[in-house]
C-alpha cells in the first residue's frame, strides 16, 4: 500500500513521550489512530493513516515547558528547572516566591 510505503519511508513512528513504547496504527472507527503499545496513549482519530502517523509524530513540536515556555527534551512536559524547584515559573516570570516554611 502506497500510505504505509510513505509511513516507512518517513522513519515510521516516533517513540512514545510518557514511557518510551513502540507506537501502532490502529483502524478504529472508519479511521485510524497511533497508540502506544506500552501505556496505550493515542492521539486523535484521523480520516486517513498518513494524517494518523503526523499526529503522532508532530504532537510535541514546540518541545516548550508547560509551566514557564522553555525548552524541553522531546517527549517531556517539564523542563529540569520547573522539575526541580515549582516555583522557578513563577519567578522567571516575576512573581512572588511566598513560600511558607514549617
Amino acid at each position: 500500500m502506497k500510505a504505509i510505503d510513505e509511513i516507512k519511508a518517513s522513519g515510521g513512528f516516533k517513540e512514545c513521550p510518557f514511557c518510551g513504547g513502540n507506537g501502532k496504527l490502529i483502524t478504529e472507527k472508519g479511521g485510524y489512530r497511533i497508540c502506544c503499545e506500552r501505556c496505550f496513549a493515542g492521539v486523535r482519530l484521523s480520516t486517513d493513516r498518513i494524517s494518523a502517523t503526523k499526529a503522532w509524530n508532530e504532537r510535541l513540536r514546540d518541545d516548550k515547558c508547560v509551566m514557564c515556555g522553555d525548552y524541553v527534551p522531546e517527549g517531556r512536559l517539564v523542563c529540569p528547572s520547573c522539575e526541580a524547584d515549582p516555583f522557578y515559573s513563577l519567578s522567571k516570570k516575576g512573581g512572588e516566591r511566598n513560600v511558607r516554611k514549617l
